[in-house]
């Protein structure tokens, strides 16, 4: 009976691993800073995926934003990217979106150290589901 217990853990640990690695996000991300302070959050939407604009209205969808741990955020953060604003029938309102590759950016200043720290918190959906907001932990040397 132990075998038998042992066995069905094994398989039903298995099987967890492989759901957890079949939900991976279909939005890839860059780091990157640039001159004057910038950093750039370059998010490559797969094929049938968007991802939504920092400019929501309450009641949608979770929107996109950056959180620095070590630094303070220096103006507004600019969304370069083709941005779809439309009726959406998953939150039965207007929202703003992104279907193709899309780039935030925010300026920082004052940094406590040599490495920028923070997340970039966001929302992905396709036509029929949303999938749960996630934070995406970076940590980028500054020079």
């Amino acid at each position: 009976m132990r075998i038998f217990s042992v066995g069905l853990f094994i398989l039903f640990a298995c099987s967890m691993t492989l759901n957890a690695q079949s939900k991976k996000s279909p939005i890839k991300f860059e780091f990157e800073i640039t001159e004057g302070n910038t950093l750039h959050v370059k998010a490559d939407v797969k094929k049938g995926w968007n991802i939504y604009s920092h400019y929501t209205t309450s009641g949608g969808p979770i929107p996109s934003s950056i959180s620095l741990d070590n630094a303070s955020a220096k103006g507004k953060l600019i969304e370069e990217g083709k941005v779809y604003t439309a009726f959406d029938d998953l939150f039965e309102m207007e929202v703003s979106k992104f279907k193709d590759d899309v780039t935030f950016v925010q300026k920082f200043e004052n940094i406590n150290g040599d490495v920028l720290k923070g997340y970039f918190t966001y929302m992905s959906c396709d036509d029929k589901r949303c999938l749960p907001p996630e934070d995406v932990i970076f940590e980028i040397p500054v020079e």
